[in-house]
């Protein structure tokens, strides 16, 4: 179970990593990047979890996806999906955004005084107020119940 200083200590370390020029705050074009970079080594970790073979492929056991949805993403039919097929799937293709886009009402939360930059400061509040949100009975951790899809790790 999260408690608050690990949800805190992953706000920071992520913060750290959008921070790419290192300046101490990040700016929509860090925030853009850092998310469309952590979005494809995500897919990337999901992938190598789900390919249980190691051949670069997902069967439709390991793609562990609902009749119907694998048929749709095999594009060439061959009973396998690869990387190229989930990638447009999921907007990750080559000149593809990877979602990148979908950061911005984040983005815009987290920057308090809307000066177009996110200050560590700012972010620390804005996963203490997630946080908060999440923590129904206040106790400091989140149970499986309160966190379900919150926790930072995920």
């Amino acid at each position: 179970m999260p408690r608050r200083r690990s949800w805190t200590g992953y706000a920071a370390t992520r913060f750290d990593r959008f921070d790419q020029n290192r300046d101490g705050v990040v700016s929509v074009d860090e925030a853009t990047v850092g998310a469309k970079l952590w979005r494809q080594q995500r897919f990337e970790a999901r992938f190598l979890a789900l390919d249980g073979d190691r051949d670069g492929l997902l069967s439709r056991d390991e793609s562990k996806l609902r009749a119907g949805r694998f048929e749709r993403l095999d594009r060439n039919g061959d009973q396998r999906l690869t990387r190229v097929e989930l990638k447009v799937a999921f907007s990750l293709q080559p000149g593809g955004d990877g979602g990148a886009a979908a950061s911005g009402g984040r983005f815009a939360r987290w920057d308090e005084n809307r000066d177009g930059l996110v200050t560590r400061a700012e972010a620390q509040r804005a996963a203490e107020r997630r946080f908060a949100r999440k923590d129904r009975n206040g106790d400091g951790v989140l149970t499986s119940d309160e966190g379900r899809g919150a926790h930072p790790h995920q």
